[in-house]
């Protein structure tokens, strides 16, 4: 018998690479907009929180029994 392991990337995880377009060593540019348009940063952010809600909770729906972030520690 296996565990099913389900996953998604965290929303800052996702934004970064959204803005970036692409891996970043520093994410300069998500900081940048994160910092000087904060309101607008949030509603990206609040997007994707639900976005991730629903595909871990479809993920567990489809028989996952663990879901996990992957997060950006930069």
């Amino acid at each position: 018998e296996t565990t099913l392991i389900g996953f998604a990337g965290a929303p800052w995880t996702v934004a970064c690479y959204m803005v970036e377009g692409r891996g970043s060593r520093d994410f300069g540019t998500v900081k940048h907009w994160a910092f000087t348009d904060p309101e607008g940063f949030d509603r990206l952010i609040r997007l994707l929180e639900q976005a991730t809600i629903a595909h871990l909770c479809a993920q567990i729906a489809a028989g996952a029994e663990v879901v996990a972030l992957t997060v950006n520690r930069r």
